[in-house]
């Protein structure tokens, strides 16, 4: 695809019952229709469509129809951040103006020039779309993409698995979770146990929405050696504050705001300090007892193969 994705497009446009196309005039309740009180409107979304579109070498080949068709499929009310979407060939046609067949040839010719796909008979896939989100810079457009593509049906994650698409990490849906969890050796246990070693608490590492939070994480290229200093850093600033010690929990800690919190500048109380060693002396000395249980069991099996 183009790079010709970056500047904002105004909402400029709304439309009354009729379908008629209305100027914007900067306040959605200042525009004036036809259509009765009752009826309401629906807000446009906005998308970045860099002006340099239409200097670009790609764009600037195209036939006009290819050109329209291109810019549609970037800006079509049923796009996403992801630039991954359900949408039918009757659906583009009636849009554009352009003939059913032709749609088709336009798509063809975009898929063999490797920058537009239509799998699955109905989805578009916008190519380089995603990085045109500066999702690199943003958490939550990350976290809004990786959505977007986990509640995609399973034959388009499969689809999307043999194409050249730039995102952050390759796409695997034949068996989503247990492959990423392998490939990338998430510490799901160790993680938790740090954490309910500290606090005295008993968060399970099975948990969806937890192991999607440190999944994420994970993804961006913090480690175990992260997290526990984010516990530690943490329960020193909100371990003792009424208010704040209820946000000492997953949910918080390995938000979007993860990274935040390794930075801060931390001094850790010697209460803090304490708790710590004597969480580790704990599983020191369980580690201990259940070493010298099975040793026990060892020598009783032994003792009685002689016997």
């Amino acid at each position: 695809m183009s790079d010709g994705v970056g500047e904002k497009l105004p909402n400029i446009k709304a439309k009354d019952k009729s379908g008629s196309v209305l100027p914007k005039t900067g306040l959605a309740d200042s525009i004036s229709t036809s259509a009765p009180s009752s009826t309401k409107m629906k807000l446009s979304k906005q998308r970045y469509v860099d002006t340099r579109f239409w200097d670009d070498g790609y764009i600037i080949e195209l036939a006009p129809t290819e050109k329209l068709l291109f810019l549609y499929l970037l800006t079509s009310p049923l796009t996403n951040i992801a630039g991954i979407y359900e949408i039918t060939i009757k659906r583009i046609s009636f849009d554009i103006g352009i003939g059913s067949e032709e749609v088709k040839n336009i798509l063809q010719k975009f898929q063999d020039d490797k920058k537009v796909y239509y799998i699955s008979n109905n989805y578009i896939v916008l190519c380089n779309f995603p990085k045109h989100q500066q999702y690199e810079r943003s958490p939550k457009i990350k976290e809004g993409i990786d959505i977007i593509i986990n509640s995609l049906p399973a034959n388009v994650k499969e689809a999307l698995d043999t194409l050249p698409i730039p995102y952050r990490y390759p796409l695997n849906y034949r068996d989503r979770d247990r492959d990423r969890d392998r490939d990338t050796n998430v510490y799901y246990d160790d993680v938790l146990s740090d954490l309910n070693d500290l606090l005295k608490t008993s968060y399970k590492s099975t948990t969806a929405k937890t192991r999607t939070l440190i999944l994420a994480r994970w993804r961006e290229g913090f480690r175990l050696e992260d997290f526990k200093k984010v516990h530690r850093i943490k329960l020193a600033e909100w371990g003792s504050d009424q208010k704040m010690s209820k946000y000492l929990r997953p949910e918080t800690l390995y938000g979007t705001k993860f990274e935040g919190y390794l930075n801060q500048k931390t001094e850790i109380p010697d209460k803090t300090k304490r708790q710590v060693t004597d969480a580790a002396f704990q599983r020191t000395k369980d580690n201990l007892e259940v070493g010298k249980a099975k040793e026990r069991d060892r020598i009783k099996r032994l003792t009685k193969d002689v016997g």
